[in-house]
């Protein structure tokens, strides 16, 4: 997404410097509300313009919702008080290939009841080394999350939705395979307690596919409010 950005932009005004994203998504996941900070070296006049050339030049799969000017010192990532990702799982024996992109097919049933209750566990500040990526980077994997809940919708759609202050890499999928284990009776809730204290990923479960992921929106202060993206649609 970057990269094509970057090359749109330049299209229609020079940029100076990189594009900075609110955070990084692995491959396959998707995005309904990524935020992006970019430094022009000529003002931008009309931003409705401006929105309309991007969109024509970009790939039919990225599309800007809007564009505002923002102070000189805003960063798209740092400035970020919360991110919010959903997870969708396809709960039923026989797959659907329309959702095959957006979901992750789970045939075996699951016990609903006890994953809610290890899901509210992780609500509050913990140590999360145990749902990280084995390469993962981050020196510190202290991470709050502000609400997580397992919604469920029709014909067997279910979707993890979790709010933090931010997340290790491979951190909501590492989680979500840890709560197919419950789900299935592999791990009670007292096992998943013991992995996440344990801080172990070889003890956690697997990692979720990719394609079931999407960065549902990002959340800013008051005073870039209209930046926050959590409750925006494309």
């Amino acid at each position: 997404m970057q990269v094509d950005l970057e090359k749109a932009i330049r299209i229609l005004s020079p940029l100076t410097g990189r594009l900075i994203g609110s955070g990084r998504t692995d491959a396959g996941v998707h995005a309904f509300g990524q935020v992006a900070n970019f430094r022009t070296e000529k003002s931008i006049s009309d931003f409705e313009k401006f929105i309309r050339s991007l969109n024509g030049i970009l790939p039919r799969d990225i599309s800007v919702l809007d564009a505002v000017e923002v102070d000189e010192d805003f960063c798209a990532r740092k400035k970020a008080i919360a991110r919010r990702y959903c997870y969708y799982i396809l709960n039923r024996p026989s797959r659907c290939p329309l959702r095959s992109r957006h979901s992750f097919h789970f045939s075996q049933k699951l016990d609903i009841k006890s994953i809610r209750l290890a899901l509210s566990s992780i609500e509050g500040t913990h140590d999360f080394a145990a749902f990280q990526a084995v390469d993962c980077d981050m020196e510190n994997s202290l991470r709050t999350i502000y609400s997580a809940k397992l919604m469920e919708s029709v014909e067997g759609m279910l979707f993890f939705d979790i709010e933090a202050d931010g997340f290790l890499r491979h951190m909501v999928r590492a989680l979500v395979g840890t709560f197919l284990w419950v789900g299935i009776g592999k791990l009670d809730v007292e096992g998943f307690m013991e992995i996440l204290n344990l801080k172990d990923r070889a003890k956690a479960g697997p990692t979720a596919p990719a394609c079931g992921l999407i960065l549902m929106g990002i959340r800013y202060d008051q005073k870039y409010d209209r930046l926050s993206t959590s409750n925006k649609m494309c």
